[in-house]
């Protein structure tokens, strides 16, 4: 199963107008998932996108097309934890999951309660290609999923 998400950066009445900018991003829901199937293990390294990266609104904000390169990071792991998430985590929960805490990764997870999707994205370039500018977003999201079949 395939996910996705648009978030676009609109005005502050959420109206999509013609020009407006944003991002999308689609991805496996079990494959690269941030746990594993059984919950035993974080995936960090590969989070699986499929796509990702700058949209522009056209046709009278109707629509939405690709504009650029990827802006977004698709795997990586940045400021290692000086604990493991077994030792982080265990304390405040009967569930240890085996790998290494990083403060900020890129990742997704759809498998976290099921009916909730949970998407990390870093920035290698600041807002380069992403569709989104310093201090001045509104942002508004829509997702599809192939079972749901609609925005």
């Amino acid at each position: 199963m395939v996910r996705c998400v648009v978030c676009m950066n609109v005005e502050e009445d959420s109206e999509l107008r013609n020009g407006d900018t944003g991002f999308g991003a689609c991805y496996k829901t079990i494959t690269g998932s941030f746990f594993n199937e059984d919950y035993s293990a974080i995936n960090s390294d590969n989070p699986e996108w499929v796509f990702l990266g700058e949209l522009k609104a056209v046709n009278k904000g109707s629509a939405v097309k690709s504009t650029g390169d990827n802006g977004w990071l698709e795997t990586g792991n940045w400021n290692k934890n000086s604990e493991s998430m077994k030792d982080k985590c265990a304390p405040l929960s009967a569930d240890a999951y085996a790998g290494d805490l990083y403060y900020l990764q890129s990742y997704h997870d759809t498998m976290w309660w099921y009916d909730m999707d949970y998407i990390g994205l870093l920035s290698e370039d600041g807002f380069k290609n992403t569709g989104l500018h310093n201090g001045d977003n509104h942002l508004r999201c829509w997702y599809k999923a192939e079972e749901i079949g609609y925005f």
